[in-house]
């Protein structure tokens, strides 16, 4: 399986721990890994949205790895400290939502209660970002999602935590 830790360590300069783990099915971990490419480095969404979105996801999914992960790359984006450090710890997010405020709802509502948008913040997303950005939004979300729960399934530290190794 050595040609797919190239590749992934290609596009991402690194293997992660989940991809550590997703490596014990290697079919898996390579279909995954396009996807993610798409989604992190190839997505029409602008990188402040994008990054938010992955925040959003690892925190409503206490997800440490994907967490730590989204932070680094919300900062090169220019994410307000203010907003991260509001996700982080749980704290009201409207007064620093501002122009974020339809992808805060968009996201949560995607990740919580019955898992569907409401049609004013499906407008309202479609108004800001336009259909094909509002679809890698969920996407986006959906990525996030599914590795913040291989992370936590198999109890992936954070990138530098070694207090327990990946698989």
């Amino acid at each position: 399986h050595q040609h797919f830790v190239d590749r992934i360590v290609l596009t991402r300069g690194w293997l992660s721990g989940a991809f550590q783990v997703l490596l014990h099915s290697p079919d898996v971990a390579a279909r995954i890994a396009n996807i993610g490419d798409f989604v992190l480095y190839h997505s029409v969404l602008p990188p402040a949205v994008q990054t938010l979105a992955c925040l959003i996801a690892a925190r409503e999914l206490d997800c440490n790895y994907a967490w730590d992960a989204s932070v680094r790359r919300a900062r090169l984006a220019g994410v307000d400290g203010a907003l991260i450090e509001a996700l982080e710890h749980g704290k009201p997010l409207t007064p620093l939502a501002g122009e974020h405020s339809v992808i805060f709802s968009f996201c949560r509502q995607l990740l919580r209660g019955n898992h569907h948008i409401a049609e004013d913040t499906y407008q309202a997303a479609i108004k800001q970002l336009g259909i094909a950005a509002t679809v890698q939004l969920a996407v986006t979300v959906g990525y996030i999602a599914m590795m913040s729960l291989v992370a936590n399934a198999f109890d992936v530290p954070p990138a530098g935590d070694d207090s327990k190794p990946a698989l």
